[in-house]
């Protein structure tokens, strides 16, 4: 909430206070002290939630910041991912390729047989190991990312909530101040046109 509309509040009940306390004696003081409270109240929960509104809107904003990192980091491990798999596929396949054309295409006797589908067995489990380490090596990396963007994320609404706090608490302050000095100043001119 801007200053200036504080100093609009203040101003109305300037006038009310100023005529409530020229009707009567001790009476309209105490009804002033009640509707002060009221109006330090009120302004107090306008505060609160004009506060809670824009920390809602803020961490909205920082959480959708995040998620498009998020969503450019996974892009990126997957085709790392992705690329991993074609090199291993460059480097085994042609191997592997070689083996099956001899196993189909020679005439092997049992143990070469044996030998060659050992050697097939081999490569395609180092393949597979190959792939499994470098999926776990990436799935690491993504939860770390996660982690990260999470401590942030609540790192931010620490921040953004003692930021805002702070805020609300001066405008908080300058209008009682401002409050009082209206009530105070109504109190004189009321005691003056006595």
């Amino acid at each position: 909430m801007r200053h200036w509309q504080h100093r609009i509040t203040i101003a109305v009940v300037l006038f009310m206070l100023t005529t409530a306390t020229a009707c009567a004696g001790h009476e309209p003081i105490v009804r002033m002290l009640e509707e002060m409270d009221r109006e330090l109240l009120s302004y107090h929960t306008l505060l609160k939630e004009a506060g809670e509104a824009e920390l809602s809107r803020r961490l909205d904003e920082f959480q959708a910041q995040l998620d498009k990192e998020y969503e450019a980091f996974f892009a990126q491990i997957e085709q790392e991912g992705q690329e991993y798999a074609a090199s291993l596929q460059e480097e085994y396949g042609p191997q592997m390729l070689r083996l099956q054309l001899e196993l189909l295409l020679l005439t092997l006797d049992d143990e070469e047989e044996l030998e060659r589908a050992e050697a097939m067995a081999a490569l395609q489990q180092a393949m597979e190991d190959a792939l499994a380490e470098k999926e776990a090596e990436l799935h690491r990396r993504l939860a770390d990312f996660e982690q990260s963007l999470e401590e942030r994320f609540a790192q931010f609404q620490l921040e953004v909530g003692q930021e805002i706090e702070e805020k609300l608490a001066e405008e908080y302050s300058a209008f009682k101040a401002d409050f009082l000095w209206a009530f105070e100043h109504s109190l004189r001119n009321s005691f003056v046109n006595r």
